[in-house]
């Protein structure tokens, strides 16, 4: 059970600790057939096969067990098949005028689309580490920002994507219809394989944004984390398209794609079950993930016991700072750009 952070504002290091480092390995068994949904065992999340809706419908579930978010589906068409969808989950600032929208992604269908006699209606894809572990993080950190009596000053949107694995396309889609400017993005795919026991863990940026993974190198710094947090051009880890940061690349939004590189043997097999998955590791880059998120969305001060408002309801220095620092330096890049 998480904690009711009541007392005090909710800082980076707060949020690292909320997090129940057993959980998310415990979604992933169940995104990957080893703990049953509805009393069976998922074989696959694959767009075409049968058990895509059970799977989503789970992960709709989850995200509605969580108090404070506002969750919804976004369906769209593709491929032939007219049943796909995000799923979207809010976290919505009091502030009348959200200083910034940060978006949290993972996409949570899979394939085996590497195995010789693949067919996707039948051959099972359990998608452990690719990409049940980054679906797994998004639930948690979601559970532990929901906890924060006072909200922030940040609109925060966990989004688990659709189709990732048949080019992107419940990305492009999500990207294609925003109505709200997105602050930057953090995407995800996939973080649950510890390659040697190394601790090693990848993100890719954009040469144009430095400041979206400046930021995540600074919390990993400061929240002492054993992970060894290394930034990487995208075109080394298999160039722009790779994960669902590039629609919002496309679109000048600033986002980076947090993943674990080499690949395990299994990717896109039938053998990307839990076991590929370290656990510990995958509780450690949650606790990042949600330190990070609590550094960007800025938390404001909980309403006094006596329910008189926080004085201005202001974002504290101990995690509202990181994120006015990011809006600060990409202000100046944009004035930068027009000079």
């Amino acid at each position: 059970m998480l904690p009711v952070l009541l007392a005090a504002l909710l800082t980076p290091l707060d949020a690292a600790h909320a997090v129940d480092r057993d959980r998310p390995f415990e979604t992933v068994e169940h995104l990957a057939g080893e703990r049953p949904i509805n009393g069976a065992p998922l074989r696959s999340r694959h767009i075409e096969h049968p058990d895509h809706a059970v799977a989503g419908a789970w992960v709709v579930e989850q995200f509605e067990a969580v108090d404070g978010l506002d969750v919804q589906t976004e369906g769209f068409s593709a491929l032939g098949q007219d049943d796909l969808f995000n799923v979207i989950a809010d976290l919505r600032s009091p502030l009348d005028a959200p200083e910034g929208r940060l978006v949290l992604g993972a996409h949570w269908d899979s394939t085996a689309s590497f195995e010789d006699d693949w067919d996707p209606l039948t051959t099972e894809a359990p998608g452990a580490d690719d990409d049940a572990s980054g679906v797994a993080v998004l639930l948690e950190v979601a559970r532990v920002l929901a906890t924060h009596e006072g909200g922030f000053a940040w609109d925060v949107r966990f989004i688990a994507f659709d189709a990732e694995e048949e080019g992107l396309i419940g990305s492009y889609h999500h990207v294609e219809q925003l109505d709200v400017p997105v602050t930057t993005a953090v995407i995800l795919d996939p973080v649950g394989y510890n390659p040697g026991d190394s601790g090693l863990l990848w993100f890719a940026f954009h040469a144009s944004w430095p400041e979206a993974g400046d930021a995540f190198t600074s919390t990993a710094a400061d929240l002492g984390t054993w992970l060894d947090v290394s930034g990487v051009d995208q075109d080394l880890i298999g160039g722009d398209a790779r994960s669902d940061h590039y629609p919002f690349w496309l679109e000048d939004i600033p986002a980076i794609h947090v993943g674990t590189f080499p690949q395990p043997p299994a990717y896109h097999t039938s053998d990307d079950r839990p076991d590929v998955v370290d656990p510990q590791f995958l509780a450690e880059v949650t606790a990042l993930v949600a330190a990070h998120a609590v550094s960007l969305a800025g938390p404001l001060e909980p309403e006094e016991p006596d329910g008189g408002a926080c004085d201005g309801c202001s974002a504290s220095l101990a995690g509202g700072a990181p994120g006015a620092t990011f809006l600060l330096l990409l202000a100046a890049r944009a004035r930068r750009q027009r000079t």
